[in-house]
Parts: C-alpha cells; structure tokens; sequence
C-alpha cells in the first residue's frame, strides 16, 4: 500500500514500466498447509501485483504508454505437488494479465499500454538454490534442454519485451521453460 501511494506521488512522468517480480512458495501439502502461509503467498504472489498494477495502471492509461509485466510460473499452468496455492496464485496473476490487456483495450483507442506475463520454468534464483540437487536432477531431466535456465535469460526476454520491437505483444503470456510440458 505504501509503495502505490509513492508510486502515484513521485514517479508518475518517468515511470515507463512495472515489472511484478516477487513471489514466494512454501511448498507443503495443502492439507498440512497454515492458513498464515497460504495467506502470505495470497498476498505476496497476487495481491501484490494486483495493487501495483492498479496504481501503475492509472499512470499508464493517462499516459496513454506504459508496460505491465507480471512474472509467473510454468507451476500455474502444469500444476505440481505441495504447491497447490503456490500454483493457484500464478495461474490468478496469468489470467489476471490477460483480463487488463482487454481491458485497456477497452478503456481507450489508440493507446499503447501493453500488459505482459512471462512463466518461468526452473530458474537458478535464490528461490530455486534451496530445493537438493537430488530434486534438481529429477526436473531437469522432464526438461527438453535438460538443464536449468538463467535469470539472465530471463532478463533477455523481458528487455525484448521492454523494446519497440516488441510493441504488438499484448495480453500474452510467454513461457521461458526450456520446453517443460
């Protein structure tokens, strides 16, 4: 909350773009699962985004320019054991980026407000250091490339995204998981 009400004050003629990028798991099975940590990763992985698009939305729809990009997971669509809310909270930010592409759409003619989602596959972050290399091993081997990917991969396609080159991509959610099915 604090962050949108600076958002709004202070960065409104710069701000260009948002790129939602925060999100936790705390994978355990749902029955064992706290309501305080389903909660948190309500909050973190869809709340969150929600309130900061809301608030970067408004900048960008007066502006009549301006990019949303939401980070999600291949977990959101594919699904995966011990993260059923983690899973429901990316397949909620995939659909809610497609539902505010429409609707800028339809809010104004003419603008060039674009929103994104990209839905990354296993990743080698701080997120992913934790998981054993005995799990490491059992994706990697579900994974075409049969690897892990970069956060400088990821940073490529969102840079693509960011550029003029890509100003007819809208609405979509573009997957960044070595080809996991």
């Amino acid at each position: 909350k604090n962050f949108c009400v600076t958002l709004k004050k202070n960065y409104s003629k710069d701000l260009f773009c948002i790129i939602n990028n925060a999100g936790i798991t705390l994978d355990k099975a749902l029955m064992y699962q706290p309501e305080s940590e389903i909660d948190k990763m309500l909050q973190l992985n869809l709340k969150a985004p929600i309130m900061i698009s809301k608030a970067a939305f408004k900048i960008f729809h007066s502006k009549k320019k301006g990019i949303i990009i939401n980070v999600s997971s291949a977990i959101g669509e594919l699904g995966n054991a011990f993260q059923c809310v983690y899973a429901a909270t990316k397949a909620g930010l995939t659909g809610f980026t497609k539902s505010l592409a429409r609707e800028a759409g339809e809010l104004s003619d003419g603008n060039d407000v674009r929103i994104l989602s990209v839905s990354l596959g296993y990743i080698e972050t701080g997120m992913t250091e934790k998981i054993p290399d005995s799990f490491k091993e059992k994706y990697k081997s579900h994974i075409p490339l049969k690897r892990l990917g970069q956060a400088s991969e990821v940073a490529g396609v969102i840079a693509f995204l960011l550029s003029d080159e890509a100003s007819y991509i809208n609405g979509s959610d573009i997957k960044i998981n070595g080809g996991i099915i």
